[in-house]
């Protein structure tokens, strides 16, 4: 929601010339996008590890925290940390893609992540448009702060409403269910 308006945002830390306000919207942009490349492996392996429901409430609440606290900051360069803090902290669409994946079964699957795949395309459809209207109607300020609540309120569903299956206890379900024919194949 805060992505089409991250420009005008720069615009009111002070008085800067046209040039530099697109090479740092650039550079804010871009660099939440380059540390989530290199940091997603990495969320990956810890889900792997420790739970991907975990993995999902630190990320969340994470993407939260840095979009509220863009919302008070008062510079250029404040901006651009708070990005890249955020590009650490991006990893909650793909751990809700593994998570559905490994916990869903085989003949519901493809729906399940289907509906996850729409919710996140209709987020980058709807997002904007509503974003700019939160922008022109409250500011900027409370658009952070109401982006950053949002993504509280899908953490704590996620802390209530996913009940993550452990590893020992999903190979324990499969082995239950394959039939010999299953097995040899």
């Amino acid at each position: 929601m805060v992505l089409p308006f991250l420009s005008l945002y720069i615009e009111t830390f002070g008085e800067f010339s046209d040039a530099y306000v697109q090479r740092w919207s650039g550079f804010v942009f871009g660099i939440t996008f380059l540390v989530a490349f290199a940091v997603s492996p990495l969320w990956g392996r810890f889900g792997d590890r420790f739970g991907r429901k975990k993995i999902l409430i630190i990320t969340g609440f994470g993407i939260a925290f840095s979009i509220f606290l863009m919302g008070h900051v008062n510079s250029v360069q404040g901006l651009f940390v708070l990005r890249f803090f955020m590009g650490i902290v991006t990893g909650f669409v793909p751990t809700s893609m593994a998570l559905i994946a490994a916990q869903t079964n085989k003949e519901t699957a493809g729906r399940v992540l289907g509906t996850l795949q729409m919710g996140t395309v209709s987020g980058g459809l709807f997002g904007p448009l509503l974003g700019g209207s939160l922008a022109d109607s409250f500011g900027f300020t409370y658009t952070f702060i109401i982006t950053a609540v949002v993504i509280s309120a899908a953490s704590v569903l996620v802390i209530f409403g996913v009940k993550e299956i452990s590893t020992a206890e999903r190979k324990q379900s499969e082995k239950e269910y394959r039939s010999m024919k299953e097995v040899f194949l």
